[in-house]
């Protein structure tokens, strides 16, 4: 059996999403084909773009557990110093969207 601290995390790109307001492009399906639609949106589109906010690069390679989490890591310690709360994005192992 799964411990309980393991069904709640923190989604950093649902946080930045929300604490800088960013608004998404998405797609949607409307009659014969797809429509460009700017809608409300949870989250920011990857850690490249996390970082550009501050004009940082990505440092390593993409998809790599390691490089990818000093990145997180290092956004995550940005969104700190700026005031952001951090709580939990999930309710019992769902990701809340």
């Amino acid at each position: 059996r799964m411990k309980s601290y393991f069904s709640k995390w923190v989604d950093v790109r649902q946080l930045f999403s929300a604490f800088y307001g960013i608004r998404a492009m998405v797609r949607s399906f409307f009659n014969s084909g797809f429509i460009e639609n700017i809608i409300n949106h949870p989250f920011v589109k990857g850690i490249e773009n996390m970082l550009s906010k501050w004009n940082m690069n990505f440092a390593g390679r993409q998809h790599s557990g390691l490089d990818d989490t000093r990145n997180i890591a290092t956004v995550t310690l940005n969104l700190m110093s700026e005031g952001c709360l951090f709580y939990s994005t999930s309710t019992e192992g769902k990701a809340t969207r």
